[in-house]
């Protein structure tokens, strides 16, 4: 998808989470730190919730106000499916939760891409520091 918008010449902001800004790739490290697995489900829940609070003030709103797209690798509904879903704080709480975070700014469409366990494998192997990808589909 970024490669079709960049040979399109459109301008996007393109970022990522957790992180995204200077702060948010501190609690990045923070959040995805094996010396930090016993982090409980709620304190992982807020940090996200904090890096994205972040992460909407100095990126994505700056970005849409200057009539840039944004394209981001995860945002809410990431945490909605890992930590509501996966870490079993509950949906609603989560969406709530992040609520303050991300003050309105919501995507206007949400793309799911399913790889295969072999592709999945490869990516989480791959460099990347995060192993296990979920995928939830809500109805």
């Amino acid at each position: 998808l970024r490669k079709y918008l960049d040979e399109r010449g459109y301008d996007v902001c393109y970022t990522r989470e957790p992180g995204g800004s200077p702060i948010g790739e501190k609690i990045r490290e923070l959040l995805l730190d094996p010396a930090n697995r016993e982090m409980t489900a709620l304190t992982e829940a807020y940090l996200y919730a904090a890096q994205r609070a972040q992460h909407v003030s100095e990126v994505i709103r700056p970005a849409l106000k200057a009539g840039r797209l944004v394209l981001g690798d995860r945002y809410v509904y990431a945490s909605a499916a890992f930590q509501g879903g996966g870490r079993q704080l509950g949906v609603e709480r989560v969406m709530a939760l992040n609520e303050a975070a991300v003050q309105g700014v919501m995507p206007d469409a949400t793309l799911l891409f399913r790889l295969a366990g072999s592709q999945s494998i490869q990516r989480a192997f791959g460099g990347h520091k995060l192993a296990i990808k979920l995928v939830v589909r809500v109805i």
